[in-house]
């Protein structure tokens, strides 16, 4: 099993797999490959504003270890080390400056519960905000594991099968259509509570 990157975490591992009855996939990192690669970005403010904005969303990132910030880690340089920043499980950080707030994360959460002007492609989405006006979006194209279909059919045979994600529709639909699991069952827009809550 380690030379299949597999780590059992008891010796009866495999006798209890054959016994489930049900599946559940997150989708992130386990049928997608974990960092994400970035296809594009949209600034809402004039240019002469963006490299300013650019050193704060830099030292932001910075903040956190999220995979899905990987991007514009290596996309911004930090400019701005003084931030005070807090992250909320499942939706991203917020920090604030000149007394605005500032937020990076969920398009919902950084628009103060907006879903205006959200895109229904397959792109995952993080948004710049401030005081819940959208400074910039940057659209994340989760790359869907080599064998991932295959793993999924596997272990689906005779059983049933969720995708469980905290993304928009748009990309856990796309990667569920890809692993042939039927949509209604590939339940997006979840917190790290919900997938658990649904898990127990």
């Amino acid at each position: 099993s380690a030379g299949r990157r597999i780590l059992l975490k008891g010796v009866d591992a495999f006798e209890r797999v054959a016994e489930a009855d049900i599946v559940v996939f997150d989708k992130t990192g386990t049928l997608t490959r974990a960092v994400p690669v970035l296809h594009s970005e949209h600034w809402q403010i004039p240019s002469g504003e963006q490299a300013a904005w650019a050193g704060v969303l830099g030292a932001l990132s910075r903040t956190s270890a999220h995979l899905v910030l990987r991007p514009l880690r290596e996309r911004f340089a930090a400019r701005s080390t003084d931030l005070e920043v807090s992250e909320l499980a499942g939706f991203g950080l917020k920090t604030s400056r000149n007394g605005k707030e500032i937020r990076l994360g969920r398009r919902e959460w950084a628009l103060w519960g907006s879903t205006a002007a959200a895109s229904t492609g397959e792109w995952t989405e993080v948004v710049l905000s401030e005081n819940g006006h959208e400074i910039a979006c940057f659209s994340m194209e989760s790359r869907l594991r080599e064998h991932a279909p295959e793993v999924v059919a596997a272990l689906s045979k005779g059983r049933e099968t969720w995708i469980l994600s905290g993304d928009k529709q748009g990309p856990v639909f796309s990667v569920a259509e890809a692993c042939g699991v039927p949509r209604e069952k590939a339940l997006w827009g979840r917190s790290p509570e919900d997938k658990l809550h649904v898990v127990q």
